[in-house]
């Protein structure tokens, strides 16, 4: 049990798993706080903000707990209750809990512990008929893996709401069942759930409570027009009928009606006291501008906050370069090739009551220009989609809950048809390329069995795996692809089938993110959590939000975005900790109609920026402080009405580069295209990677070159034995002139006989930079006449057999001879010949002299070090 100890709550306890509150700095800006009804002189606090007694909260210095302000989870008012056997135990915190209608949804959440001797499944089912006037009242309502003498939380509740009305409270009793995998015992508990009315069903006046004011230019006092200004209470903007959002005018003045705060804390005082609104004003370009202090407005006596918004310095700008229209049922996930010169599109959509039985999708391979290279017809729409990194294929899985079949393709750069896998009567989960593309991960099989590993160009199975039943939501490799992660429920697997570990999400996951080194695992899922696990599965933190629909995590697991379906961002560091948070604003007369699109987060590996897409086609970026950098809207004008209007009016799909000089968003189901954006503003350093030199069986030096571009800049090298590296030098300064300076780092620890791929890697102020990818390889192979090579192998008397014999990146090591040979390279292969060798290979001291050498591959450079060409005698 906790409760919060500013006051703000009185005896309000909080229910199942440990609330944690939040808490974060906010960076404020000026600004002058004027009252209407109040006529006493305002006082200046201690950081130099106007403060009104009569207008803001009394004594409070900020209000940077606001999100906290309404309970996310209902109010326990009853009795604990436990139930047990032999086996297991369940407890609840309450037998009774009151439910906030205007803005939660029922999330409950239950305690078992495993009395057994092992592992064992515990599942909850509900027994009792759903009550009149509930709706999504879930009869299955999950089940939790949990080890002999250990415990877990179950959430068994997280979409059931209310939806009649009321103008009294109404209580109804759910009714669970909970069962054992390992034991035929069972346990049943019943919970009471009281829907508080809304306030605007009680018979409370709307009244004339407002916030006013006017927004200008800090520097140069100017009005701003088109700025977002929202009254936020709690973790929400809409308290009915009131959307707390409004735009500023051309004269920069807003006003935004709202409760009075007299009128909430009557309505709401049983439970909890609200400290008042929190003033929020956001505009692109501008520093994002939060009150310090809580707005009090009343009925016949608004409050007035004149804002000064600080403008942000070379805050980045983007033009549309291309956008290519596509076809129904619209735009659901993009993958991206390494080069962003090919994009692989899955064409799908939310389900609606008013969908046809199946949506045709025509699948697009689209070039960096925008052109579609070619399309794939499917008898239904596809969720799932992966290409690899160099453009080379194109997995995707169809979706269909009509179709009698739903199938697995595999495409090569053509269109070409490599393979087609049925899944059985199962959706299509996702479709994944293991890094090296040697393996896809998705699910079903053909079988039926719900996880399943193929050989890539083969088709045929490595593994596959059952997964409790659970359908293959999500599918991730590891950064070294020597593991799976799969959910449903998240697993982990080896790259050989073997079961590491399996942990506990309320329900289905809408993203795996996994930071460099996976000691974090982000994930956010369709049972409003967002949880974070320890590489071992072990639950670190886990937080809750109204109807999650996406999220993601930078490369340094530094930040966690998560975004909803109505449209809400919000942003926690990666300790859980409440950061920020904005809203996906409409235009015009749909400013309110917020959504969030399914797969419309992206977060850059450094974490500086996140674009999210949402409704009205506006793709919006952000930086990791939470000011709004840049918006883009579509063309198309908003349709109210539209079953499902906001996901099907939205922008459902967006992907950022590493650097943030490219974005791609693409439009659902109501203006189907994919649009490409590209960076005007300021320039992110220039980066070549150079050939690695100094090369052995354990160390080499990497090399390149930077251009700063004028700004400050450093550098680092990734490397590693596949194209996901792993691995990073110590970041160095480049300096910040305006021309190509050489760089380079020495690693060393190498494992022989290994190949290295590796790239070098910049960055500033205006973004990341990364070169191509090189390899190299520490397979060094002896040449001598005699076959002797000073005991060193492989050893071999001519230098034509060690170039036959040989792969790519390869360093061949020639003593001090004559060699009668005419050499001849005609592989693909890049090779560093090296002459001149003493008889125990550890000096290089002189020269090898041979015939000639004629290169007729189109591979790699062909390095010679001592080695002195001339024709025989």
């Amino acid at each position: 049990m906790m409760k919060k100890t500013n006051g703000f709550f009185n005896g309000l306890t909080y229910i199942g798993l440990s609330f944690l509150i939040f808490s974060y700095f906010l960076f404020f800006g000026t600004a002058a706080v004027e009252s209407s009804g109040d006529k006493m002189p305002p006082v200046l606090s201690e950081n130099g903000h106007a403060l009104h007694s009569g207008v803001l909260k009394e004594g409070v210095a900020s209000s940077d707990d606001f999100i906290d302000d309404l309970p996310i989870r209902p109010t326990a008012a009853g009795d604990p209750i436990k139930v047990s056997n032999s086996f297991f135990e369940v407890s609840l915190t309450s037998d009774k809990y009151v439910y906030f209608t205007d803005f939660q949804i029922v999330y409950l959440w239950a305690t078992v512990k495993n009395l057994g001797d092992t592992e064992d499944r515990f599942g909850f089912t509900l027994t009792s008929d759903a009550p009149e006037g509930w709706s999504d009242v879930k009869e299955n309502a999950g089940f939790i893996h949990i080890g002999s003498g250990e415990q877990g939380d179950l959430k068994y509740m997280w979409s059931t709401v209310y939806s009649s009305s009321a103008a009294t409270e109404v209580e109804a009793s759910f009714t669970y069942k909970v069962t054992s995998e390992q034991h035929s015992s069972s346990e049943t508990f019943t919970v009471n759930v009281v829907a508080y009315p809304k306030i605007s069903e009680s018979g409370y006046s709307e009244g004339s409570a407002r916030v006013t004011g006017t927004i200008t230019d800090a520097v140069t006092g100017d009005p701003i027009s088109d700025a977002d200004v929202m009254l936020w209470l709690g973790y929400t903007i809409r308290i009915t009928p009131y959307d707390m959002l409004e735009m500023s005018d051309s004269q920069g003045a807003y006003e935004v009606g709202c409760w009075d705060i007299d009128t909430l804390n009557t309505h709401y005082g049983s439970y909890f006291t609200l400290p008042g609104y929190t003033l929020i004003v956001q505009k692109a370009g501008y520093e994002t501008y939060v009150h310090n202090q809580y707005v009090l407005p009343r009925n016949g006596s608004p409050a007035t906050v004149n804002i000064s918004l600080t403008p942000l310095t070379n805050p980045p700008d983007y033009t549309l370069t291309w956008e290519t229209a596509l076809a129904s049922p619209g735009v659901w996930e993009i993958a991206v090739t390494d080069a962003w010169d090919r994009f692989a599109v899955a064409m799908g959509k939310h389900p609606d009551s008013d969908d046809p039985d199946t949506l045709p999708a025509t699948i697009p391979f689209i070039d960096g220009e925008g052109n579609i290279l070619w399309s794939k017809s499917l008898s239904d729409e596809s969720w799932s989609i992966d290409v690899t990194g160099d453009g080379s294929y194109v997995a995707c899985n169809s979706h269909s809950i009509n179709e009698p079949l739903n199938y697995s393709y595999l495409w090569d750069a053509g269109g070409n048809e490599v393979w087609k896998k049925s899944l059985g009567r199962g959706l299509g989960g996702d479709i994944n390329f293991s890094p090296g593309y040697q393996y896809i991960a998705t699910g079903p099989s053909e079988d039926g069995t719900r996880l399943v590993l193929y050989n890539t160009l083969a088709g045929t199975e490595k593994w596959k795996n059952d997964m409790g039943g659970n359908f293959v939501r999500v599918t991730v490799f590891s950064r070294d692809g020597q593991n799976v992660f799969a959910g449903g429920l998240p697993y982990l697997f080896t790259l050989d089938g073997d079961l590491v570990w399996r942990s506990y999400i309320s329900y289905t996951p809408w993203v795996i993110s996994l930071n460099t080194d996976e000691s974090r695992i982000f994930i956010p899922d369709k049972g409003d959590c967002l949880s974070m696990f320890d590489g071992d599965g072990k639950l670190l933190w886990r937080k809750e939000q109204k109807v999650i629909t996406y999220g993601g995590m930078s490369a340094d697991g530094s930040v966690v975005v998560i975004l909803t379906t109505y449209g809400y961002v919000f942003c926690y560091n990666g300790e859980g900790e409440f950061q920020w948070c904005s809203y996906l604003r409409g235009k015009g007369a749909s400013l309110t109609a917020g959504a969030g699109g399914h797969n419309a987060v992206d977060v850059t590996p450094d974490g500086k920026y996140i674009v999210v897409g949402g409704t009205n086609y506006s793709t919006v970026l952000y930086d990791s402080d939470g000011n709004l950098l840049w918006r883009h809207m579509g063309s198309k004008e908003y349709t109210p009405g539209l079953i499902g209007g906001g996901m099907k009016q939205s922008v459902m799909a967006v992907r950022i580069s590493d650097n943030a000089r490219k974005i791609v968003a693409g439009y659902g189901y109501s203006d189907p295209k994919l649009c490409y954006f590209t960076s005007t503003s300021g320039s992110s350093p220039t980066v070549t990677t150079g050939s690695a030199t100094s090369l052995n069986s354990t160390s080499a030096t990497l090399n390149g070159t930077v251009n700063p571009k004028g700004v400050s800049t450093t550098y680092y090298f990734e490397y590693g034995t596949t194209t996901s590296y792993g691995t990073s030098t110590t970041s160095t300064s480049a300096g910040s002139g305006t021309s190509a300076v050489s760089v380079s780092a020495s690693i060393s620890g190498l494992t022989s006989d290994t190949t290295y791929h590796y790239r070098l890697a910049a960055v500033n102020s205006m973004g990341t930079s990364y070169g191509d990818d090189k390899t190299f390889s520490t397979t060094i192979i002896y040449v001598e006449s005699t076959g002797s090579c000073g005991g060193n192998i492989p050893c071999y008397t001519t230098i034509q057999e060690a170039i036959d014999a040989v792969n790519s990146g390869a360093i061949i090591r020639i003593a001090e001879e004559i060699y009668d040979e005419g050499l001849i390279i005609d592989t693909a292969n890049d090779l560093i010949l090296q002459g001149g060798w003493d008889s125990t290979f550890t000096t290089q001291s002189s020269d090898t002299v041979a015939n000639s050498l004629t290169i007729t591959g189109t591979g790699g450079p062909v390095e010679l070090d001592n080695v002195v060409l001339q024709e025989a005698d």
